[in-house]
């Protein structure tokens, strides 16, 4: 029988991306934001940066420090759970250009077991002839279900 297909996100759903990130941007940028700052997904508002330099900065730490991100605890676990029962597939909105980093993440803390990967460029500029929603990915390769962290996300595949 056919396994039922889940998607699940990367970045502050497996991988406590944010947390890791505001201490970076603090070290290297001067500013002192916590994690219990972020409120929502406006990352120029939250650093007080525009578009740009936001999406430079957070390409410099992906490629240069992505070592500094830690999985989420029990993260895991759930995914050994849900993997007897569902074929997972990872959807981040990651550009493609971090494939690789990510699956070397994955693979690191024993979370490589996804049957697919689908990154739909949703942040930054580098691909946006690839660009994809979530809500396609997830129409596209049957979904069930997306363990999803951003409200926005989860009502358009909802």
């Amino acid at each position: 029988m056919k396994k039922r297909v889940v998607a699940v996100d990367f970045d502050d759903v497996l991988a406590n991306f944010n947390g890791a990130y505001c201490v970076h941007h603090n070290e290297h940028y001067g500013t002192s934001i916590s994690f219990e700052d972020i409120v929502d997904f406006d990352m120029c508002a939250l650093y007080g940066i525009d578009q740009t330099t936001n999406i430079l900065r957070v390409r410099h730490f992906c490629h240069n420090h992505h070592h500094q991100i830690l999985p989420h605890q029990g993260a895991q676990e759930v995914l050994e759970l849900l993997s007897d029962r569902y074929a997972l597939h990872l959807l981040t909105s990651r550009c493609e250009s971090l494939r690789d980093t990510t699956l070397e993440w994955l693979k690191r803390y024993r979370m490589d077991c996804f049957a697919e990967y689908h990154f739909t460029n949703g942040f930054g500029t580098l691909f946006p002839d690839k660009s994809r929603s979530k809500a396609q990915v997830c129409t596209d390769i049957g979904a069930v279900a997306l363990i999803e962290d951003a409200p926005e996300n989860a009502h358009t595949v909802a």
